[in-house]
């Protein structure tokens, strides 16, 4: 039994090598994809936690896309935004191409 596998593995050399590359190669892409994905994540939460390092306070919107839950405390719902112009404010002036213009 052990002469007839030699013989075969002899006579189809050049695919035994193709398939040890093939293997070799397969490993090879697996790892680097897992160290590649490591490194990435490692560099994300270093730069975040760099640019958080001094922070000690963070305000966020209310009612945002991340936090699609909370809502504006009950005592400023109510009140117009001072920054904002509405078509009745003075000064406001429509696009020329907006409708209604």
């Amino acid at each position: 039994m052990p002469k007839v596998v030699l013989a075969g593995l002899r006579a189809d050399a050049v695919r035994l090598a193709l398939t040890c590359l093939s293997i070799v190669l397969g490993i090879a892409f697996v790892t680097g994809t897992f160290l590649l994905t490591d490194s990435i994540d490692r560099a994300f939460r270093y730069g975040y936690a760099r640019a958080a390092q001094n922070v000690d306070v963070a305000v966020q919107q209310t009612g945002s896309a991340v936090y699609a839950n909370t809502t504006a405390p009950a005592d400023t719902a109510d009140r117009p935004d001072p920054g904002r112009r509405g078509p009745n404010t003075p000064g406001h002036r429509r696009h020329p191409r907006s409708p209604g213009a």
